[in-house]
């Protein structure tokens, strides 16, 4: 299908441009909500961290439409420009002078909403942004975009067809997002929540056999004892980052929790044995005091305390003396079930999710190229 330039079938609107003396500190009759690019995010708008500007400093056609579709035209971050939201619906707020709304005229708003989020878009505002300290989307890079434009009726069609696999995707993470509730839910009910607890507390040192900081990751490839097993490296708190084929000092062969210690502190993860916690990371290895899963769950209630001045730390000596509570056992299991269960029904969802992203991927490839 042959593409067309986008130039002849939008209207390109500048955001609002404003001093600090223009800004309010809530929203009153003199008043409205100012979107930023922070506000931009998963391919909808959010109403966290707004401001409130001078509703004189705004023009008619300022205010959001239904079809509009909000872009981010500077940043600092050249991955952040170029990040759309498409406007379901009339709303009586405006946006700021480092976003563009984008309002269609001659073309199905839904269908062109989709485009802002293909990849074909992301790749060509990706090699238009320039600027030294800030990445920028010049008004040209916008017109000069080229998108196949079907007969309206097919544009219409397409859209509602990408539309119904998004709104699956949005139900896929809500019931996930759901299940992650539960948990915590469920938690709570059984064993309280911080120090509110009728169990015992205990410090962290007395239901573990080892708590300790993960050391620096090796330069290079380290032979394992016998070569029976890779110990894969794990550099901070989240899942999947192993470097396979390292091993040192600090590998561990048994069921631990990896709970990261710098930056963004307490992500906890279960880990398989034969791993190595790299220097970002405190290791703790229950005893037979503590169910693993009930362990994990209960470290996340936690408000882990930290020290240092021009980065928060988490050190080894002030996590042994954190203090959880300790059922009984035989109520650890049963939470454990519970989670396992859980855990199941979400691996479902998952693989649910992933067959509708690729359905996604596949559709936007084929619609837009």
């Amino acid at each position: 299908m042959q593409k067309v330039k986008l130039e002849n079938y939008i209207e390109q609107i500048r955001g609002v441009s404003y001093k600090p003396t223009d800004l309010f500190e809530k929203l009153e009759v003199g008043s409205v909500i100012l979107l930023r690019a922070n506000n931009i995010f998963d391919s909808k708008v959010n109403f966290e961290d707004v401001v409130y500007v001078d509703k004189n400093k705004v023009k008619n056609n300022q205010f959001l439409r239904a079809g509009d579709i909000l872009i981010c035209t500077s940043s600092g971050s050249k991955d952040l420009v170029g990040k759309a939201a498409y406007i379901e619906n009339d709303l009586n707020v405006t946006f700021g002078a480092f976003c563009k709304v984008i309002r269609p005229k001659g073309i199905e708003s839904a269908f062109l909403g989709h485009f802002f989020q293909s990849q074909i878009y992301r790749h060509s505002i990706s090699e238009s942004c320039i600027g030294v300290n800030i990445n920028n989307i010049r008004g040209e890079h916008i017109d000069n975009l080229e998108i196949p434009l079907p007969s309206f009726s097919e544009q219409k069609a397409i859209a509602e067809k990408l539309d119904k696999v998004s709104i699956l995707i949005e139900k896929r993470k809500q019931q996930l997002s759901l299940l992650d509730t539960l948990v915590k839910s469920k938690f709570v009910e059984m064993f309280g929540e911080g120090n509110q607890s009728n169990f015992e507390l205990v410090p962290l040192y007395k239901v573990s056999k080892k708590i300790f900081a993960g050391g620096d990751k090796p330069k290079k490839t380290v032979a394992v004892k016998d070569n029976i097993f890779q110990y894969p490296v794990y550099a901070n708190g989240y899942e999947n980052e192993g470097l396979q084929g390292y091993s040192c000092e600090y590998k561990v062969d048994e069921y631990a929790i990896t709970i990261s210690a710098r930056g963004t502190i307490g992500y906890c993860f279960i880990r398989a044995p034969y791993f190595t916690p790299a220097v970002r990371l405190i290791t703790i290895v229950p005893n037979k005091e503590c169910n693993i899963i009930y362990l994990k769950c209960a470290l996340q209630n936690l408000d882990l305390k930290a020290s240092g001045t021009s980065q928060a730390q988490l050190t080894v000596p002030l996590f042994r003396q954190e203090r959880i509570a300790v059922p009984p056992i035989c109520l650890q299991n049963k939470f454990a079930n519970f989670v396992k269960q859980t855990e199941k029904s979400k691996e479902k969802i998952k693989q649910s999710l992933s067959a509708l992203e690729l359905l996604k991927k596949s559709l936007m490839q084929k619609y837009f190229g």
